[in-house]
């Protein structure tokens, strides 16, 4: 029954919400190992390098990464690289299309006046998201206890309002076949 039902693309994943933070990496993971096409499921290694199998601190690690390595792609015109981000961003911030929005006002207002975000730019997502963890102690008391601590708490701040972050960033790096360069390669190394 079992086989048969993936022979015709039928699974029912809910029962991976249990999973709670992880739900949308375990997700993305099973719905590959599941294709139809078996050329497309991942072979064993990179199932083990699979972003659901990373620890908090690689995930926050990894978005730091992502957003240090775009932060230098041509803007005005956008590189092609730059452009495959930013397609992500309906992915992402549905349904406002302004990740400025999901943010509470006080972790807003603690962004600081030297640098502008455009809410509807990934680039800013990751950079705010990255300049706030590389300042994490500037922040109020209060602040830090809301959001809570590096990297678990920091991390959960940002995933419970973009659950799929980290899945589309790692789409786009690996779409830009960008795994293999000094700054990524140990996200895409098996573990030995």
């Amino acid at each position: 029954m079992r086989e048969a039902n993936i022979v015709k693309g039928y699974h029912n994943l809910d029962e991976l919400k249990r999973l709670g933070d992880y739900a949308f990496e375990a997700e993305d993971l099973i719905r590959k190992m599941l294709s139809l096409d078996p050329r497309s499921r991942p072979d064993a290694t990179t199932v083990t390098i699979h972003p659901f199998f990373w620890s908090p601190a690689e995930r926050l690690s990894f978005l730091c990464d992502v957003s240090d390595h775009f932060e230098f792609e041509p803007r005005d015109p956008p590189s092609p690289a730059l452009k495959c981000l930013e397609s992500v961003g309906g992915n992402v911030m549905y349904p406002d299309m302004d990740f400025l929005k999901s943010l509470p006002k006080d972790f807003k207002d603690s962004l600081g006046k030297q640098r502008k975000y455009t809410g509807s730019r990934m680039l800013d997502l990751l950079r705010a998201l990255r300049n706030k963890r590389n300042h994490y102690n500037d922040m109020p008391e209060n602040l830090k206890a809301h959001i809570g601590g590096l990297p678990d708490g920091y991390l959960q701040f940002w995933t419970v309002r973009f659950p799929s972050l980290l899945i589309n960033c790692h789409w786009v790096i690996t779409k830009l076949n960008l795994m293999d360069t000094e700054r990524f390669k140990r996200y895409f190394t098996p573990p030995e």
